[in-house]
């Protein structure tokens, strides 16, 4: 009786600790495409225009602010991500890719001042994001 209960027990707790660290990683994958859409979601609306009718009815198209933190911020999960990947989350390992080809050698203040780049950079991130949606 000693000699059965022992193994039952160490089965019992391997079940339990193996389902709470799995739960464990799902919470933190969770968490990394929830930082990672919210991301992108900023990027696409920064790389976005604005249009305005003014006093005298004429229409302005302005361009919204992007700001460089928000791109260096995208660019640090990439790095991030690449190293950490508990759940070995396939999706979000490719779409960290596509964003890095994405961003590739973009400069904030170039973005910032081309419309095509930005209008691009937007499309890029759109399809990225087409990926996370259900």
């Amino acid at each position: 009786f000693r000699v059965e209960v022992s193994p039952s027990l160490a089965q019992d707790l391997r079940d339990y600790y193996t389902k709470q660290a799995k739960t464990f990683v799902d919470d933190v994958m969770d968490t990394q495409v929830k930082q990672f859409t919210k991301v992108l979601e900023q990027i696409k609306h920064a790389c976005g225009f604005d249009t305005k009718v003014d006093e005298n009815g004429e229409t302005k198209v302005t361009r919204r602010k992007l700001y460089a933190s928000t791109i260096e911020k995208a660019i640090e999960m990439c790095e991030t991500f690449e190293a950490f990947n508990p759940g070995g989350n396939v999706e979000l390992m490719e779409a960290r890719r596509a964003l890095e080809v994405a961003l590739g050698d973009v400069d904030p203040k170039k973005l910032g001042n081309s419309d095509t780049l930005r209008v691009k950079l937007s499309e890029d991130v759109e399809d990225i994001l087409s990926k996370f949606r259900i």
